[in-house]
């Protein structure tokens, strides 16, 4: 199945400010690798989206890559990776982060 993967504006910017600090000058080849692994973490959510645990608030799922937690929900949330919806990334935040 073909899924789609979509992003909230507040997950655009979220995305955004982690790019910005793994990419700021000095930042060093760990933080660029470290980037990447998020970036092509959330590229993969659509082949396995019920992969990761339920999240605390009803109807999303967590994905955790190198210390940020992916929240994300799915259209519909079957609970089978095989008849899982559509995926959106509701929010990217990163060590420390509420």
């Amino acid at each position: 199945m073909a899924r789609s993967l979509g992003f909230t504006d507040r997950a655009v910017a979220d995305f955004e400010a982690v790019r910005a600090w793994y990419t700021q000058p000095g930042a060093g080849s760990v933080a660029k690798k470290r980037l990447l692994r998020i970036t092509l973490a959330i590229e993969g959510l659509p082949r396995f989206p019920c992969f990761y645990k339920a999240g605390a608030s009803p109807g999303t799922r967590v994905m955790i890559c190198d210390r940020h937690r992916v929240i994300y929900q799915l259209d519909p949330d079957t609970g089978d990776n095989m008849t899982a919806g559509d995926v959106t990334v509701l929010r990217i935040l990163g060590p420390g982060m509420p």
